[in-house]
């Protein structure tokens, strides 16, 4: 089943589709007008507009992985201000960079909260060293969603995300994806400077492990230190046939590149993160073969997923392909954030945004998730199931490898029915 990236097609031949789904993508939030005179001074909120801050690794070893992720994030507050904004107030947006470090984080959030007329009233979070900020967000009562890559985002009831994917108990389905391959030796790569990567790279272990897939060698990748055809060389020395990755895709795929030009061949070389079709273009047919584990399936066809793409073809033409794992995570943590907001009400207060949103059990993005998120616990459920998308042999496509399990028996599930 090829997945083809995204065509864009032009503002004219799209304007009726935008006229209908610009409503879909913004109307669910609008419940009443903003009160032009409510009693409680809050931080970021005015009559007017409310000031947001958001936090992504512009520059550092993840900056390539969340490029894509600022655009996302605009595209969706655009939406929503073109629809009239969120209880009749715009929402504009104050971007700090975390420079991909905890300390970085946390220097972040800091300007945002506490510099002077900087103060925003909320923050959304696109990173993966999040755990640098948040106690500190917590203790000052900052409402934040964003991506839960690490086990801090379990641990907050400030924050929020429709992802916990990273935070899952460990399940054996990885493991049964490459044991089915012929795998019996695997090597992980990881971003040894990156609490995120270092936890899944745990996950990971232990769902080969569960397979009896011992895992013979980890390797820190850091750019600039570490390069492709060292990773593959250590991948020969420990004879490792199963090659996977809890840090950036490209690093994965130019190992890849490296151990075939070498010679050599692994029975499969997947990544938990960096699923966008621009490695088509940047790698081609070099990668063939190299798969990626999702909880979303990018060919799934729906209303919600017409009207998701229509709004990033529309204010965020320069993102290349919507479908991309991160920037559509981006979107819909953004639009996670507008549900706070809409259900704080036409006076909004932080705890009145943290209190409404843990009484949500059924976020799903408005169709956009295709399961829906129970808000009012702090961790999400485990997810047992993945898609594992594959790029195809002519490395111009993704290509789905059928699980038999899920909802619609392609996904991989820890057991054959994927309940």
């Amino acid at each position: 089943m090829p997945i083809r990236p995204v065509r864009r097609h032009s503002l004219t031949a799209m304007s009726a589709l935008l006229l209908a789904t610009s409503s879909w993508a913004c109307s669910i939030y609008q419940t009443s007008t903003a009160d032009r005179n409510c009693p409680i001074d809050v931080p970021g909120v005015t009559s007017q507009e409310v000031k947001v801050g958001v936090i992504v690794p512009d520059t550092g070893p993840l900056s390539a992985a969340f490029s894509s992720t600022r655009a996302a994030i605009q595209a969706r507050i655009s939406a929503a201000n073109a629809a009239g904004g969120i209880n009749g107030r715009r929402v504009v947006l104050e971007v700090q960079d975390d420079g991909s470090t905890p300390a970085g984080n946390l220097v972040a959030a800091r300007q945002l909260v506490d510099d002077g007329d900087g103060d925003v009233f909320g923050v959304i979070e696109m990173s993966a060293t999040a755990s640098g900020s948040a106690q500190f967000l917590d203790t000052a009562g900052v409402p934040v969603t964003g991506v839960a890559a690490e086990s801090e985002w379990s641990r907050h009831r400030n924050m929020f995300s429709t992802n916990y994917g990273a935070l899952d108990q460990h399940t054996a389905v990885i493991g049964r994806f490459a044991a089915s391959s012929g795998g019996t030796r695997a090597m992980i790569i990881r971003e040894g400077a990156n609490p995120a990567s270092s936890e899944s790279s745990d996950q990971l272990s232990a769902s080969f492990a569960s397979q009896n897939i011992p895992v013979v060698a980890v390797i820190d990748h850091t750019t600039g230190f570490v390069s492709a055809d060292q990773i593959a060389a250590a991948a020969k020395a420990a004879n490792a046939d199963v090659l996977a990755s809890s840090g950036a895709a490209d690093v994965l795929a130019s190992s890849v590149q490296a151990i075939r030009r070498n010679g050599a061949e692994v029975k499969t070389a997947f990544a938990l993160f960096g699923y966008d079709a621009r490695l088509l273009h940047d790698f081609g047919q070099s990668i063939a073969g190299l798969t990626f584990a999702l909880v979303f399936n990018p060919n799934a066809q729906s209303p919600a997923q017409t009207a998701y793409r229509t709004t990033m073809n529309q204010f965020a033409p320069e993102v290349s392909d919507p479908d991309g794992a991160t920037q559509r995570e981006a979107y819909t943590e953004a639009d996670l954030f507008l549900r706070g907001l809409a259900v704080a009400g036409p006076c909004p207060t932080r705890s009145a945004f943290v209190n409404g949103l843990r009484k949500v059990r059924d976020y799903d993005a408005d169709g956009l998730l295709a399961d829906p998120v129970d808000l009012r616990t702090t961790s999400g459920a485990v997810i047992r199931c993945r898609y594992f998308l594959r790029v195809a042999r002519s490395g111009q496509s993704f290509e789905v490898v059928p699980g038999g399990g899920g909802r619609d028996k392609l996904e991989w599930c820890d057991n054959e029915t994927g309940g």
